[in-house]
């Protein structure tokens, strides 16, 4: 799992914008939810108009991720630790 927030991390457009990204990976790239959120903060921040396309995607696929993340936490629910 840490491996895989570190990766995530790196396909989230913080550092670099989406342009930077070769076009023909920018549909896949706009799955990450946090790639539509940064890169319309950053058009805001900037000056520029919002697009609100990557933000339609960023809702879209997390409308869809909420209720398959809950379900999953549901199933494995008692085996997960209770640390704090």
């Amino acid at each position: 799992m840490p491996l895989l927030l570190q990766l995530w991390m790196f396909a989230t457009p913080v550092v670099y914008p989406l342009s930077a990204v070769p076009t023909r990976w920018h549909d896949l790239y706009l799955l990450n939810p946090m790639a539509g959120v940064v890169e319309s903060f950053r058009d805001a921040l900037l000056g520029k108009a919002v697009s609100y396309g990557p933000l339609a995607v960023a809702a879209a696929v997390s409308i869809v991720a909420l209720p398959l993340a809950y379900l999953y936490f549901k199933h494995v629910e008692s085996t997960v630790a209770d640390v704090l």
